[in-house]
């Protein structure tokens, strides 16, 4: 996403302790923080159930609001209010990126909704 000029914000990333060098240095560059966690923990807690490579991804990401002023945000909007289901909230989203929308403005109540999923 950052690729394609889209700005996106990290405060952390989680990799296993033997992650390789170069994930490490991904981490790293794109993310002030960068905790490393016992192999076990990881592959108990946060490891896609897959084999392979893509076993030692990482299928967990947790999001909360960024705050912008009104008036720093790009047009085209998405205004979510009154939205109660956190599948019909990610459907939007994703229908919105493919459609180009800029910015996402949500209600507290709309956002209390998402839940890990």
């Amino acid at each position: 996403a950052q690729l394609a000029g889209r700005r996106i914000n990290i405060d952390s990333a989680l990799i296993p302790a033997d992650a390789p060098t170069d994930v490490l240095e991904l981490a790293q560059r794109v993310a002030p923080v960068v905790y490393q966690v016992d192999v076990p923990l990881f592959e108990t807690h946060f490891q896609a159930k897959e084999s392979g490579r893509a076993a030692r991804t990482c299928t967990y990401l947790l999001a909360f609001p960024y705050s912008h002023l009104l008036s720093t945000l790009q047009p085209p909007f998405l205004l979510l209010d009154g939205l109660e289901n956190s599948r019909n909230v990610g459907q939007i989203l994703r229908t919105a990126y493919h459609m180009g929308a800029r910015s996402v403005i949500a209600s507290s109540s709309t956002w209390g909704c998402l839940t890990g999923r």
